[in-house]
């Protein structure tokens, strides 16, 4: 059904459903799916000229390049988001930051990883972004895991997977959880 559902993106006017089926797929940690969706929703919003959803469209596509290890790709693909962000005024820093702070976990950046999960913990807990607190602790999963901090990552890893998001967040933190 997903793959279906990425092939009529395509002749969809707007790709509304693309980021259920994106949660959807990582949900069933259907990677290629949960790629091919992000890859299909930025280029339905470059084709349709949609400036307002690009710049969300990119950030999928960007956690999926993190998640692919693929990190110079995901700078250049938030780098891209901020810049429309900041051309049409639209609103989404606090998604780039999460992005940011993955990419630094993923390249081992330690202090400037706990700095910015600090930052991005404090705007969430004062916004009432709940997603955005275990986004941060999922990503220090990794950076623990990374140093090879095997008990840290584990606990990180099972507050993600206790806080069973509606996202797929939860369900990727369990196999970190194992591997802790």
């Amino acid at each position: 059904a997903i793959a279906a559902y990425t092939h009529d993106l395509r002749e969809q006017p707007q790709p509304s459903w693309s980021g259920l089926v994106w949660n959807a797929s990582g949900e069933l940690l259907d990677f290629a799916a949960h790629c091919a969706t992000a890859r299909e929703a930025c280029r339905a919003a470059r084709e349709q000229g949609a400036l307002a959803r690009l710049p969300g469209a990119l950030r999928t596509l960007a956690r999926c390049e993190v998640l692919a290890g693929r990190i110079d790709a995901a700078e250049a693909l938030v780098a891209e988001a901020e810049e429309i962000g900041r051309a049409t005024g639209a609103p989404g820093p606090g998604a780039s930051q999460t992005l940011t702070l993955g990419i630094l976990c993923w390249r081992g950046e330690e202090g400037k990883a706990r700095r910015l999960a600090d930052t991005v913990a404090a705007e969430a807990f004062a916004h009432g972004q709940g997603l955005d607190l275990t986004i941060v602790e999922f990503d220090l999963t990794t950076l623990e895991l990374g140093l090879g901090r095997y008990e840290e990552a584990r606990l990180h890893a099972l507050r993600v997977f206790e806080e069973d998001p509606l996202w797929w967040f939860g369900t990727r933190a369990l196999a970190d959880a194992v591997e802790a």
